[in-house]
């Protein structure tokens, strides 16, 4: 029998140390009952409305965050460019939107080193794609403040390329479109 307590002892403490690691780590609570990680972190678009009222209160910038112009030039082709925000209502843009909007959720996740050092903050990302959905551009409007969270925003929007060819309502040479990336940790 003394083989048996021999694995317990061992057994008992990885499971103590894996409770600790869990709950230091955020995805057990073991104050507040068990939670998983997508409610241990938030990584979501920041809504269109909350930039419409940054632009209202200010004409150039508010939180960090520029003014959205929307820019009708013609190019070359002579097809204008247009600038849009990701969370368009515009029914010209939102459809397809919405497919971009997808493809960058479903790769994009919160950065594990800016986790573990508790940084937070938003990131507004422009990026321009042709009427192929190849991406021709990308760079930082405004950055979090920390080269972590701006370096995944540019990162998923690259790795998220190339993106749908624009639908048949869309008649641009470039479509430029500005994303703002909220990374928050829940407590």
């Amino acid at each position: 029998m003394p083989s048996k307590k021999i694995l317990i002892l061992p057994f008992a403490v990885s499971i103590i140390s894996h409770a600790l690691l869990l709950s230091a780590t955020g995805l057990v609570d073991f104050g507040h009952g068990s939670r998983n990680k997508e409610d241990a972190i938030t990584v979501d678009l920041r809504k269109v409305e909350e930039l419409k009222e940054a632009q209202a209160e200010n004409e150039n910038v508010k939180d960090g965050f520029p003014r959205l112009n929307s820019v009708k030039a013609a190019t070359n082709n002579g097809l204008p460019e247009e600038t849009v925000l990701l969370d368009s209502s515009d029914k010209r843009y939102a459809p397809y939107l919405i497919k971009i909007k997808k493809k960058i959720d479903n790769i994009w996740s919160y950065p594990c080193q800016a986790s573990e050092q508790k940084k937070e903050g938003s990131t507004m990302v422009r990026f321009s794609l042709d009427k192929n959905g190849k991406l021709v551009e990308s760079r930082i409007v405004s950055s979090s403040g920390h080269d972590l969270l701006d370096r995944e925003a540019l990162d998923v929007v690259r790795a998220a390329a190339p993106y749908e060819p624009f639908s048949i309502n869309i008649n641009l040479s470039r479509l430029h479109i500005l994303a703002a990336f909220h990374y928050r940790l829940l407590e």
